[in-house]
């Protein structure tokens, strides 16, 4: 099982790799910058799923940006429509314009069966005062859930909370736990 240590390791890990490609289109909402992210063939998703030894799809399934599986839980259909998956192991969510649907997009991982939900978000252009008020909303939302204790036991909430500074991407990771965020960099 990929722990949200694990899969915020490798995510810190390639988007270094990548640095100056995602700085030159940072949120800058060139169209270029979500698929540097997902659904290009060198994606950043992809590249953390090799990392990790788990394979991605990354073409939003069912609405979900993209989502790490295991081979066995690939079931193919038939050359024309495609596989299905019978298991995820990691939903992954990727809000790059709207600070206001990170709740939206909170309670759609929270509804999944998966073994790490993963959402990751920016500052607002300007604002440099850090991601507190959007992680005290997403909290609460988690806490409210009815699997709230058997997510901050497994760890397996993920925020990733990224901002530029100066010429660096900087990263910071928090785990969803009862009493607050488990925060790691």
């Amino acid at each position: 099982m990929i722990t949200a240590n694990d899969f915020f390791k490798a995510w810190c890990s390639v988007t270094k790799s990548r640095e100056a490609d995602l700085i030159n289109h940072w949120r800058d909402f060139h169209p270029k910058y979500p698929y540097l992210i997902k659904g290009s063939d060198d994606s950043i998703v992809k590249m953390v799923a090799d990392k990790l030894d788990l394979k991605v799809y990354d073409s939003d399934y069912y609405s979900i940006d993209s989502v790490f599986y295991i081979e066995d839980d690939r079931i193919e259909k038939d050359l024309t429509t495609g596989f299905f998956l019978r298991g995820l192991s990691i939903a992954f969510k990727h809000e790059n314009e709207e600070p206001l649907s990170l709740r939206q997009e909170a309670s759609h991982l929270l509804i999944l069966n998966c073994e790490l939900r993963v959402l990751v978000f920016y500052n607002d252009d300007g604002n440099q005062s850090g991601p507190e008020p959007e992680l005290l909303a997403l909290h609460e939302l988690i806490r409210n859930s009815r699997s709230s204790e058997v997510i901050s036991a497994e760890g397996s909430f993920l925020i990733i909370y990224g901002t530029r500074l100066y010429q660096n991407l900087v990263w910071k990771g928090y785990i969803y736990r009862l009493k607050d965020w488990e925060q790691f960099f």
